[in-house]
């Protein structure tokens, strides 16, 4: 399920996974605490905020799955 945004995710990832907005933008959305949607939301907030050119594609959605799976 959402295969098109993990793909898409994982792309992102490879350019950027090392940054530190991104791995602490991960690491806090990893808490258990959280639902979906708070963890879509802080991701979302990183990508607004860093990386406005990835606006408006499938990368926040893939990043919230790719978390949930416990894969990044």
């Amino acid at each position: 399920m959402y295969n098109e945004e993990k793909r898409e995710a994982l792309d992102f990832l490879s350019k950027y996974k090392f940054y530190p907005v991104v791995e602490e933008t991960l690491r806090e959305a990893a808490n258990p605490s959280y639902i979906h949607s708070d963890r879509w939301s802080i991701i979302y907030d990183m990508i607004d905020s860093a990386f406005p050119e990835y606006r408006g594609t499938k990368v926040v959605t893939g990043l919230t799955y790719l978390v949930e799976e416990g894969k990044c």
